[in-house]
């Protein structure tokens, strides 16, 4: 059996096929799980992602005695500016794409060079797994080589506590549009160094979950000191 039948790849990226793919690219190690929806679309809400983030265990009631899981904020929420420019698969243009799960190793990656509507070209190279050795534990990393030009690059991570799940018919289970809350307003979170922290909690259950992140940049694979600034907003729930 070759490396490459391990391999489970999208060649062509497709709006319209996005929420398949974010199914089929999920990645779990049994304790924590995550859709695997293109990093960038928590800030693109013109393309339909299904967010999805959750940590087993951790359930809040819905309708009388019904659980759900709830959804969690998501880990792997980033955004990349290039000179002010936001990468977004619907916009600019992706050249050479690719993406799949590796399922020897367990990783998820996205490869493609994308010219911004400015048309500035940039190659990416996307990776992400969930650790089984520590089950606590998710890596992102991004590797990014500008091709026609210099510039500044800008690099949000988020984690986000306006997060919904997806609500069902309780009768069929039937998917809808419509959006739940199980996510409480009381919240706590600020900066750590290199990073962030933000802890959350069930409405009804009162279980709490504390996601924190830290952020390390290289450049030709020697660590570099980068401008790091950590912002805390209020929670809001629309």
């Amino acid at each position: 059996m070759s490396r490459q039948d391990w391999l489970i790849e999208e060649k062509k990226y497709s709006p319209k096929k996005e929420l398949y793919w974010e199914t089929i690219f999920a990645l779990s190690n049994g304790y924590m799980a995550s859709r695997g929806v293109l990093e960038e679309n928590h800030f693109c809400p013109q393309v339909k992602s299904c967010f999805g983030t959750y940590v087993a265990g951790i359930f809040d009631k819905y309708s009388g005695n019904y659980q759900a899981i709830v959804n969690q904020p998501d880990f792997f929420n980033t955004g990349v500016y290039l000179n002010g420019e936001l990468m977004t698969m619907n916009k600019g243009g992706a050249e050479n794409y690719t993406r799949y799960l590796d399922m020897y190793d367990g990783v998820l990656v996205r490869k493609f060079i994308w010219t911004s509507p400015r048309k500035k070209k940039t190659e990416f190279e996307i990776t992400r797994f969930i650790s089984k050795a520590d089950e606590h534990l998710a890596v992102l990393h991004y590797k990014i080589r500008p091709l026609n030009y210099n510039g500044e690059i800008r690099i949000n991570n988020v984690l986000d506590g306006n997060v919904t799940n997806i609500d069902f018919h309780i009768s069929g289970y039937q998917l809808r549009d419509e959006k739940y809350y199980f996510i409480d307003d009381k919240h706590d979170g600020g900066g750590l160094p290199d990073g962030g922290y933000l802890t959350v909690n069930t409405k009804t259950t009162q279980m709490s979950v504390c996601e924190a992140f830290k952020c390390e940049v290289r450049e030709n694979e020697k660590k570099i000191s980068a401008k790091i600034n950590s912002k805390t907003r209020k929670l809001i729930l629309d």
